[in-house]
Formats: structure tokens, sequence, C-alpha cells
């Protein structure tokens, strides 16, 4: 869920951000629906990931103008920080408190809203490993969890990663990291244990499908100017998506540990697709809006969805019709927030905390 840093003149792929966007409205419709219709929508938490990685890679690491580490960071802090607090405190202070009277967890809640956790949010360090971090345990907004992952792991990405770094260091990274979450959960279905008490499975799987993006990005840099018939490009697509529905089924068929294929299959997956050689992806260029709202569509999804389940609401509208109307409020609620809080608040903050350009 990463875009390019201001007043670049690279490409900037239209329709990975149609894809991203995509993907969101089903990690929302996955928990929205209850997870009724059988699917792991957390697999796609990890397709993010590895396009981090590959737009990243596309926007820094393979630059022609150097940006320096603490630019760096900052531009990812302003581009993650705003709306997840502001999703944070809507959800909880605008939504949760008003309807269900308290804003911590109740003493014996499964859930862990403290001073602590609240700290941890603040600071995006609340899934890097830190108590109360546990399996069946979680804090606040829950899909901000890949957040605090995506910080932290891009900080590594600067500090760490340079063009020299090697495609087989990443790879064999890649593999020791969901080697270990394999070893501790059986599938990607984990996000907060710390296995061995020290490593976070989060972090895990953010670090593993982060680096994949990378080679992947070094993928579409070899392959990118090779031509491709639109048929054949096209029926290649079809079967990409075909490949993303059986990752996203494959526990739901008895075969959770497949799903730790899928960061691989992701990886040589988004360089065909960003070439846009097909009638799909080329389509998928028009929807492109859906990226770029794609950020605040994750991070609000769960504060409608607590909207929703009011008992009123729940009494007086069916599962369908509650599932549809929250889908059209949630898209509708994220045009608002990107365009008056998630964009203003970017640019607020690099205005303030960069330094003038000559």
């Amino acid at each position: 869920m990463t875009q390019p840093p201001p007043h670049t003149t690279r490409r900037h792929f239209h329709g990975l951000d149609t894809l991203r966007g995509i993907a969101a409205l089903l990690v929302a419709l996955y928990h929205l629906s209850g997870m009724k219709y059988g699917f792991a929508g957390y697999v796609l938490v990890d397709f993010f990931l590895v396009l981090s990685g590959f737009v990243l890679a596309h926007s820094y690491l393979y630059r022609s103008v150097a940006v320096g580490k603490w630019e760096f960071a900052i531009r990812r802090f302003a581009r993650l920080w705003p709306m997840h607090v502001v999703a944070l405190f809507l959800m909880y202070g605008a939504v949760y408190y008003p309807l269900y009277g308290r804003f911590f967890s109740e003493p014996g809640s499964n859930s862990h809203n403290t001073w602590n956790t609240l700290i941890q949010n603040l600071t995006l360090t609340h899934n890097i490993g830190l108590p109360p971090n546990g399996p069946y345990v979680w804090s606040w907004n829950t899909p901000s969890w890949s957040i605090s992952v995506e910080f932290w792991v891009n900080i590594l990405f600067i500090l760490l990663i340079t063009k020299r770094t090697k495609n087989l260091s990443m790879l064999v990274l890649s593999v020791v990291c969901l080697g270990v979450v394999f070893h501790g959960a059986g599938s990607l279905g984990s996000y907060n244990e710390n296995f061995f008490a020290v490593l976070n499975s989060g972090m895990l799987r953010g670090i593993a499908s982060f680096v994949l993006g990378i080679i992947s990005y070094r993928l579409y840099l070899r392959y990118k100017d090779r031509a491709m018939g639109a048929g054949l490009a096209s029926l290649l697509e079809l079967l990409c998506a075909a490949l993303v529905v059986f990752f996203l089924y494959t526990k739901h068929l008895g075969m959770p540990g497949l799903e730790l294929l899928a960061p691989f299959a992701f990886t040589l997956m988004v360089p065909f697709l960003a070439c846009e050689h097909g009638h799909l992806s080329k389509a998928a260029v028009h929807f492109k809006y859906l990226g770029t709202i794609s950020y605040s569509v994750y991070l609000n999804h769960m504060g409608i969805w607590i909207l929703f389940s009011h008992k009123w609401i729940a009494d007086h509208v069916g599962d369908n019709g509650r599932l549809a109307i929250q889908m059209v409020v949630l898209l509708i609620f994220s045009h608002f927030t990107f365009q008056y809080i998630e964009r203003p608040s970017q640019r607020f903050l690099l205005k303030r905390l960069l330094p003038k350009r000559p």
C-alpha cells in the first residue's frame, strides 16, 4: 500500500495501483462478512508487502537521484503515520465509545486496548514483538498491525539494502523467515505471535515479502522490454488471477501450508502485471483511484464493521444488505479521509519536517 514520493518523474504503475485497491477491498470483505466466504483474506497482506518492496525499489533503490536515509524515513512516516492515528481515534473515539460507552478493553477480554498498547500504536511499535503480543491477542485497529511492520521493515530496507545486495541473499532470508512462520503457525494466518520469544510472526512475514518485492522489481527491469502478444498476456493474466484465488482458498481446502508459497508466486506475478501487456492489466488502469484510496480503505474498514455491528442495525438489516451497505459506505468514507485527512496531513508533515529544496 505504498506510493512513490512526490516530485518523482519515474513511471507510476497505475495497473498495480488498481490491484492494490482490489486487494484492500477483499481484505475489507473478509472482515466485514465475518469471514463467511471461506477465503483467507490475510494472504493479501503479503501481496501488499511484495508490492511495497517492488514500488520502493523503483522509487528509491533504483532512483537516479539518491534520497538520504533521513529523508526516506520522514517520507515513510508522513505517508503511514497520520492516517493510521486518525483511523484509530475515529474508530474508537467516534464510533466505539459512543455506541458501547467505553474506550479501553474490559477485564478478561481477548483485546488489549490499554495505555501500553495505545502508546505502542502511536509510535508504530505495536507489532514488532513487544508485550502483550501473542496468539489470540489484539489491540485497537487490528489491521494496522501491518502498518507497524511495514514502517520498520522500510527502515531496515533503507539502512541495510543496496543495489549490490544479492538476490540469493534476500531469497534465503525470505525462505528462513517464512520457514519459521510455517514451523510456528503452519500457515500465513499469524501476525502477532512471538516465536522463540523474540521472532514476531508479523515482522517475519513483512521482511520475507518485502525483500521478495525487491527481487520482483529486478525481474521487472530484466524483462520489461520483452515483447508479448496481447492474447498470450491476457491468458497469463487470467492464470495469475486463478492462482491468487487458489492461495486464498488453500486453507479452506485443507492445505494451509501452501499459503506460504503465495509470496513467492506474487514475486513472479507483480513484474508481469506491471508490464501491462494484457487486456486485464490495461483495463485495470481505468480503476486506479481504488489504489489511491486503498490505504484509507484498509484502515477504515474495521470502524465501519463496528458501526454496523450495532444491535439496532443488525436487527433491522439482513446480512447481505448490511454487507453491501458497508462496502459502499467504506468507499465513500475512504474517499473523504483520503482527500481531507490522508493527503493534506502527508503534505503538512513533509513541508514541516523536510528541509526546503534550493
